[in-house]
């Protein structure tokens, strides 16, 4: 009994060192990131930004167009859009116009709940935490309590390890520089809709979080006088009729009550060698025309 009470002990001491050790890394990296705007700091040719989830993040290659960057990442929902886009702004006054993705799965609450406070949720949320106000934090504390450790783990992987290595942050995002050639499949198609529409066979409800935090992106950029525009990206006309009409619906009218520009590519005609398996993201070939799509209408 006595070598398990020491046992014990030493394994409450270690635990107790690791703690301590993960505290220091966190306070440590808390304090670099609030006071290190560089991370934010983007190139000052950089006049007009894409901004955005998956959707943007590897449809745009910003190397194909002038005087633009691709801030887009997977899995990002309008509210860590909004307080990236509120750091990236503040930081950067040579930008004027801000493109935002927008489509009809922006809108759904499942997509929003297994991103921001579901499943996923403990993978994604770290890159934006340093860049959330105090309360904020404090919410996304509480919504990954369960994956703690991974929590932290990726917190580490995002904020100290690129502080300490000098590499880049995940929250900035970007195109992916590893083209994929591709094609579409209709078994991938059908998955995707069930992910982002459907909840146990039934039609998702809207999310109110994105529609409020939209609203939010674009009072911020009213604010700052940056000109904000909507843009869609090119989906598969297999992808784009299996959407809900209630989501096509709610697209339309959003849209139609935000009264800004709005650039709609979901419908350009493309081969099928132009999409990944799911027909809702671009591959490498269908990112070459999509650039010049829109080279055609901003010179």
């Amino acid at each position: 009994m006595p070598e398990m009470k020491k046992f014990i002990k030493r394994l409450v001491s270690f635990a107790g060192l690791l703690g301590m050790y993960f505290l220091i890394i966190a306070v440590c990296t808390s304090v670099y990131a609030c006071y290190n705007s560089s991370i934010y700091r983007l190139d000052p040719s950089v006049k007009t930004l894409f901004a955005g989830d998956s959707h943007i993040e590897q449809a745009i290659d910003d190397r194909l167009l002038p005087n633009c960057k691709n801030i887009g990442r997977s899995a990002e929902t309008y509210l860590f859009t909004f307080y990236k886009l509120k750091k990236i702004l503040s930081r950067n006054p040579g930008i004027s116009a801000v493109n935002l993705g927008i489509g009809c799965h922006n809108f759904s609450a499942k997509v929003n709940h297994e991103f921001t406070d579901g499943r996923y949720a403990a993978t994604i949320s770290p890159a934006y935490f340093y860049a959330l106000p105090a309360a904020q934090q404090l919410d996304v504390l509480k919504w990954n309590v369960a994956e703690l450790p991974l929590f932290f783990r990726n917190i580490l992987k995002s904020w100290a390890m690129p502080a300490i290595t000098g590499g880049k942050f995940p929250i900035v995002g970007g195109y992916p520089t590893k083209a994929i050639a591709t094609t579409v499949s209709e078994k991938e198609v059908g998955k995707r809709i069930a992910f982002q529409y459907f909840n146990s066979g039934k039609i998702s409800r809207f999310s109110t979080v994105d529609l409020q935090y939209l609203d939010s992106i674009i009072f911020l950029c009213r604010s700052r006088n940056i000109k904000l525009s909507l843009f869609s990206t090119p989906v598969h006309s297999s992808y784009h009729s299996k959407v809900p009409n209630a989501y096509q619906s709610k697209l339309k009218t959003v849209i139609m009550k935000c009264r800004i520009a709005y650039t709609d590519f979901s419908t350009l005609a493309l081969t099928d060698d132009c999409y990944l398996p799911d027909g809702d993201h671009l591959s490498a070939k269908g990112v070459k025309l999509l650039a010049y799509e829109i080279k055609k209408i901003n010179p």
